[in-house]
């Protein structure tokens, strides 16, 4: 079997597997470089103990090494382009590892929160959650009654697509909060695809019958609008296990 360079493998997204023989190359300390081989099982079994800068890791050509001879490859951190968006926030969840992706790009620059027949009414708890903000956004169509439509912000999220998934979302607005926290490492790389520093942005949690959360980048703060309001913009999120 031909060996497989982990640079190929992980710019393409490809996923590795036990028996996959892999490649990496390591400094010979006289200005070149030695080509060793190892097996995907290494890596898809790696550990994950408490990393010691200098201890107990050790890089070579960015892929790290655990002192074990265990191998972690692709790590993750804000503003890394996976999932079909950008890496705003990693976080563990009950032993695994994931990333609260936003979209590479406003989805809308003005649109209300729910369609017009709903914005004087109270959703309740299923569309409360500061943190869930999947749960707000699917609770918020539910009250329609219809499909989700790209008229009002929580159908419009729920109906993007990019990189292929179906499970984006209207964040919540503590989810909101991770986007602005990390939006200055977002545009720069995203330019002027990034988040806007001078507008407001859609949260999927409700605050009252006529009114939900926001969060102003321009000045850092979240208040609430009336669900009505129609100049507020849209920026989908999803979580994506890495």
């Amino acid at each position: 079997m031909a060996n497989k360079k982990i640079s190929e493998l992980t710019a393409k997204g490809t996923a590795i597997a036990a028996t996959d023989l892999l490649e990496i190359s390591e400094s010979d300390g006289a200005g070149g470089y030695v080509t060793k081989s190892v097996t995907g099982a290494n890596i898809i079994g790696s550990k994950q103990d408490t990393l010691i800068s200098g201890t107990n890791i050790k890089t070579i050509n960015s892929t790290t090494i655990l002192g074990s001879g265990d191998l972690v490859v692709g790590g993750t951190e804000i503003g890394a382009l996976i999932g079909g968006g950008i890496v705003v926030e990693v976080f563990n969840d009950n032993g695994v590892n994931k990333a609260l992706v936003a979209s590479l790009t406003n989805l809308s620059t003005g649109l209300q929160w729910t369609i017009s027949a709903y914005q004087s009414s109270t959703i309740g708890a299923t569309a409360q959650s500061f943190s869930d903000g999947l749960t707000n956004t699917n609770a918020i169509i539910a009250q329609t009654g219809a499909s989700a439509a790209i008229t009002y912000a929580a159908g419009l999220a729920r109906l993007y697509a990019g990189g292929g998934f179906g499970d984006w979302y209207l964040p919540s607005i503590s989810e909101l909060h991770m986007c602005y926290n990390s939006a200055a490492i977002v545009n720069k790389v995203l330019g002027v695809n990034g988040f806007a520093f001078s507008v407001n942005y859609w949260s999927s949690t409700e605050f009252s019958n006529t009114n939900a959360y926001i969060r102003s980048f321009s000045l850092g703060t979240q208040t609430t609008f009336s669900k009505a309001a129609n100049a507020i913009y849209v920026r989908a999120v999803r979580i994506h296990t890495i």
